[in-house]
């Protein structure tokens, strides 16, 4: 029978050979955020300003232009005719030389009546030849100098098949300055002054033919 001292001494050696569980691991730090912050556009380098190889900067890109300006005709020259009317107008030519002895020069004018009511329509037409040419080569300077103004006080004057209109406006006829190409050379043939703005369309088929048929009875007749 054993003592309880061996049994106590078998416990003790039994407790050595039994292997002892590992430690529990030590806790781990939490894993770092992997996101990283997205990167600041507004801190982005320029990449225009970004200097160009050799160390010169690079130039910046150049802002679009403004469809809405249009200034392609701001340094266009003027219309040859436009040049010649206000040559005419000013006396720099003289208006007896630009026109075709034969044929003469023709003043119409068909307007309505003026807004105070005092007068009514008029409508002239006549053909200056020779001495009366002459005479009246002040007052047909004085037409070509109004349309001018007029022509530069609005949008200028309109060019097209050798007629230059200065245009109006209700109560401010336009005016027409005509030409003719004969003979190499580029004649004034008239000057109409027509009531056309904010006016029937019935108006205007009649101012035109009358200024039209004083055009054709010059062409048809020569001055004598």
């Amino acid at each position: 029978m054993k003592t309880p001292a061996l049994l106590a001494l078998a416990v003790a050696a039994l407790a050595c050979r039994t292997p002892r569980a590992p430690a529990a691991p030590a806790p781990q730090p939490p894993a770092p955020d992997v996101a990283a912050p997205a990167p600041d556009v507004a801190a982005a380098p320029d990449v225009a300003a970004a200097p160009a190889p050799g160390g010169a900067a690079a130039p910046a890109a150049a802002a679009a232009p403004d469809a809405s300006v249009d200034a392609s005709g701001a340094d266009a020259p003027p219309d040859p005719l436009v040049l010649r009317i206000r040559a005419l107008a000013d006396g720099t030519e003289a208006l007896t030389a630009a026109v075709d002895p034969a044929r003469g020069l023709v003043v119409a004018r068909y307007l309505e009546a003026p807004p105070s009511g005092q007068g009514g329509e008029r409508h002239t037409a006549q053909r200056l030849c020779g001495a009366t040419l002459a005479r009246s080569a002040a007052a047909v300077r004085r037409d070509l100098a109004a349309a001018v103004a007029q022509a530069e006080g609005g949008d200028g004057f309109v060019c097209r098949d050798n007629v230059c209109v200065a245009p109006g406006m209700e109560y401010q006829p336009e005016w027409r300055v005509h030409f003719e190409d004969a003979q190499g050379t580029t004649r004034l043939t008239g000057v109409a002054q027509v009531s056309v703005a904010a006016i029937a369309e019935a108006w205007v088929a009649r101012a035109n033919a009358y200024v039209d048929r004083a055009f054709a009875d010059a062409r048809r007749t020569p001055c004598r």
